[in-house]
């Protein structure tokens, strides 16, 4: 359970840094966003997959590749509907 987690985790957070190499922003900020949204976006896909194996193992590293541009993405939409 923890090792399959852990791996999970450690996916979601390789799709956080390979965004911040294939975007190349360095800042503080853009560092700490992608590494913990994504980890937690890792975590999140190991809630909710059926099994391991290579498919959910990538898309947990795509659901941390675009986990913090999704929620900037609600972010803005919802508000720009409250103006």
């Amino acid at each position: 359970m923890w090792g399959e987690m852990g791996v999970f985790i450690l996916h979601g957070f390789i799709g956080g840094v390979l965004w911040l190499f294939v975007h190349w922003q360095w800042s503080k900020k853009a560092i700490a966003q992608h590494t913990f949204v994504s980890a937690i976006a890792g975590y999140l896909y190991w809630l909710l997959h059926s099994e391991y194996n290579f498919p959910n193992g990538f898309m947990a590293i795509i659901s941390g590749y675009a986990s913090v541009d999704f929620i900037k993405q609600i972010v803005e939409v919802f508000g720009r509907k409250r103006r």
